[in-house]
């Protein structure tokens, strides 16, 4: 989910709302499986994180949360490693959803140029 606002628009309700369905989520199915994925001594985890980790405008709660995915998920890796399970994280960039329609909509942008500006950023 996104909530996107800045930084002094934002409530807490929606920083919230980011952080528990990216970061709480992760954290609390990591903790119900790893007990099986270490005894198994196998075990595959893999989170979603995102570009926009890196910062976007007007997404201080997602790109935090998508940042601290990235850093949740390198802890994962150096605590069950050692027992057989690995833990990696994705990181997409731009991809054409219903999210990111609704990102061009408010920032003011017709979503086939919102489209060519993502390209274009690309090397």
């Amino acid at each position: 989910i996104t909530r996107d606002n800045l930084l002094f628009k934002m409530t807490v309700d929606d920083w919230d709302a980011v952080m528990n369905v990216h970061l709480r989520g992760a954290f609390l199915m990591s903790r119900a499986v790893q007990k099986y994925m270490v005894d198994a001594k196998f075990g595959r985890i893999v989170n979603l994180s995102s570009t926009s980790a890196l910062g976007n405008r007007g997404q201080v709660n997602y790109s935090a949360a998508k940042a601290g995915m990235q850093g949740f998920t390198k802890t994962l890796a150096f605590e069950l490693g050692k027992f057989g399970v690995t833990a990696n994280a994705i990181a997409p960039g731009f991809i054409e959803t219903e999210m990111t329609a609704a990102t061009a909509e408010r920032v003011g942008v017709g979503f086939e140029d919102f489209k060519k500006a993502a390209a274009s950023q690309i090397p």
